[in-house]
C-alpha cells in the first residue's frame, strides 16, 4: 500500500519520502500515519485492510488505535474524561440558556460593528 500524507513531503526537510505512506509485507517502511490513513478517507491504511481482509478487521484496527491514542493522552497529557464530566448539570443548563438568550442580540451588534468588505 501506498499513500500520500496531510503534510507533505517537502515540510520534513531532508527526509522527502516520510511524506507517502509504503507497508509492504505488513511492515510500514516509510511516513507518517495521520488522519488521511486512520480516518474515514479512502485509499488509507483503513481503508486497505478493508479491502483486503474486510470489516471486521477493519474495525479491529480502528479500535487499536482508539486505544493507543488514549493510552497516549493519559501517559503524556494527563487527560481524562469520565461521564460525570459529561453531563449538564442544572447549573450549567441555566447558564447555557443565558447565553443562548443573548445570542441573537450579541451576533447583531458585532455584525453592525464590522465594516462591509
Amino acid at each position: 500500500m501506498e499513500g500520500g500524507c496531510k503534510v507533505k513531503g517537502n515540510m520534513y526537510g531532508q527526509h522527502k519520502e516520510e511524506g507517502t505512506v509504503v507497508v509492504r509485507g505488513n511492515e510500514m517502511l516509510t511516513g507518517v500515519l495521520d488522519k488521511n490513513h486512520i480516518g474515514a478517507s479512502s485509499n488509507g491504511l483503513v481503508h486497505a485492510l478493508y479491502e483486503a481482509h474486510g470489516p471486521t478487521k477493519a474495525g479491529l484496527l480502528l479500535t487499536i488505535f482508539g486505544r493507543c491514542f488514549t493510552q497516549f493522552q493519559y501517559h503524556h497529557r494527563a487527560a481524562t474524561c469520565g461521564v460525570h464530566e459529561l453531563m449538564v448539570t442544572d447549573a450549567g443548563n441555566a447558564a447555557r440558556r443565558k447565553i443562548l438568550d443573548t445570542a441573537n442580540w450579541r451576533a447583531l451588534d458585532c455584525s453592525a460593528r464590522c465594516e462591509p468588505l
